[in-house]
């Protein structure tokens, strides 16, 4: 039955991980002008109150890292997938 289900699953899953990589790619292609603003970003953002940044998950050193830029678009596109399954 398990692998019933994975076969039958296989198109379907296939292309959520291909649009998923795609996402991802053109969120990434965005890094460099990231970096470039990054001083703006931090001025803007940090203007927000403490409690307001933690809600929303932002910490302005991390940002503008590569690890921080893409955690923000996998939780972005990972809250997104789960939201449109239901």
């Amino acid at each position: 039955m398990y692998w019933h289900e994975l076969k039958s699953l296989r198109k379907s899953t296939a292309i959520w991980a291909i649009v998923f990589i795609a996402l991802a790619a053109l969120f990434l292609s965005m890094y460099p002008n990231i970096v470039k603003d990054a001083n703006d970003f931090k001025k803007m953002l940090g203007a927000y109150p403490a409690p307001v940044r933690a809600l929303l998950g932002v910490n302005l050193d991390y940002m503008a890292s590569i690890l921080g830029f893409y955690s923000m678009i996998f939780s972005l596109l990972s809250h997104s997938a789960a939201r449109s399954k239901g």
